[in-house]
């Protein structure tokens, strides 16, 4: 999960940190805009996000 104007990780690490999880079953990313929330980080800022989004990939796999 990444915000598109984070404050702390820009969102072009999403890919590469993809990428590096090479042992990983399942990787699904998330970018959350101004339009969805949580552009910021959402994980500080709309935790809700984040948890919604986490809920969602667990239930799916």
């Amino acid at each position: 999960m990444a915000g598109k104007e984070d404050q702390y990780v820009p969102y072009k690490r999403l890919q590469p940190m993809k990428r590096a999880l090479i042992n990983a079953g399942h990787v699904k990313t998330k970018l959350f805009t101004k339009e969805t929330g949580g552009e910021q980080h959402c994980q500080v800022g709309q935790i809700n996000l984040a948890f919604d989004e986490i809920k969602r990939f667990l239930n799916k796999n």
